[in-house]
């Protein structure tokens, strides 16, 4: 039983990193700071219970889920760059949700 319990929490540790990794590239489109994404992508993170270690540079975020030594690692390349207003306002509507 304690090995199904580790890979649903594997998948869904894997489904928040997506989220947050997607989430942490917008916000940089968006122009947030990079403490600001750093703060909300932690408090999404202690939302779900979930243990989190997160870099965020201008042009890079490194993100780290879960407490094990096996915990998934992300990195990616963020741009800036910029998006419409609507957009904007449903990305914020979408943190809140999460």
């Amino acid at each position: 039983m304690e090995n199904n319990d580790f890979k649903t929490d594997e998948i869904s540790s894997n489904g928040l990193m997506e989220f947050l990794t997607q989430l942490g590239k917008v916000l940089t489109a968006l122009g947030v700071s990079v403490v600001d994404i750093k703060i909300i992508l932690e408090k999404i993170a202690e939302a779900y219970n979930v243990k989190d270690e997160i870099l965020v540079f201008p042009t890079m975020l490194i993100l780290k889920i879960g407490d094990h030594e096996a915990a998934p690692l992300n990195a990616t390349i963020q741009k800036p760059g910029f998006l419409p207003l609507n957009q904007v306002s449903e990305i914020y509507d979408l943190i809140y949700m999460a």
